[in-house]
């Protein structure tokens, strides 16, 4: 008798092992399968985080193209406005100017008092608050 009970002792004993060891294996896979889901979802948002930042690379990267084709445009308005200032001022160097007077004065003195009346006609707007025309500043043209 005394052996059939440790005999049922014994079953009784690896019984609860084996139960235990069974619950804890289910326990340590519902863990693993909760940490693997944890992982998707970072690997989820970090495949996110990715993408919005090389969309926005892409973005930066078409804005530098365009902010150096309106610097390329810029420089070469620069350059033709060098060019015209340096074309206007040859006038003034020398005897240019000199001799245009002494060929044309009739053109040079009419030109210069219409652009004369010109300045005076926009200082006079200006100071009587009529510089505004359908909602724009503007002067007179040359």
């Amino acid at each position: 008798m005394m052996l059939l009970l440790a005999k049922y002792k014994l079953y009784f004993i690896i019984g609860g092992l084996l139960t235990a060891a069974v619950l804890g294996a289910g326990w340590y896979v519902k863990h693993l399968n909760s940490q693997l889901e944890n992982a998707r979802e970072r690997a989820v948002k970090s495949e996110y985080a990715y993408e919005v930042t090389a969309e926005s690379l892409r973005l930066y990267g078409e804005e530098i193209v365009k902010r150096n084709v309106e610097i390329e445009d810029l420089h070469s308005i620069f350059k033709g406005a060098n060019y015209d200032a340096d074309k206007a001022m040859e006038i003034f160097r020398g005897d240019r100017l000199q001799k245009l007077l002494n060929d044309n004065p009739a053109a040079i003195i009419k030109r210069a008092n219409a652009a004369t009346t010109r300045v005076f006609d926009d200082i006079t707007e200006v100071s009587r608050g009529d510089l505004t025309r359908g909602g724009e500043t503007e002067l007179a043209a040359p």
